[in-house]
């Protein structure tokens, strides 16, 4: 009997390492593509503010400003 209660146990802490592998396996692949997503995100987050300024306007004491284009003018010195 006490052949076959270690052969049970064996096989139950087989499953338990396997499972254990799985979700490790399954977290990591998801901690990638969350990482992923995140890095296009702040890309873009990027790009927009280098194409748009915030330009605030305050109206009884509340900010209700709006994203404009930046104004692409030519490199010359003002007169």
């Amino acid at each position: 009997m006490e052949i076959l209660d270690m052969s049970f146990a064996g096989v139950g802490t087989l499953l338990i390492f396997v499972g254990l592998a799985y979700a490790a396996s399954a977290a990591w692949k998801e901690w990638q593509q969350d990482r992923q997503d995140w890095e296009q995100i702040e890309e873009a987050e990027r790009k927009f503010l280098e194409e748009h300024e915030w330009k605030p306007r305050m109206i009884n004491g509340i900010d209700c400003g709006k994203w404009v284009i930046k104004e692409r003018r030519p490199f010359a010195t003002d007169w």
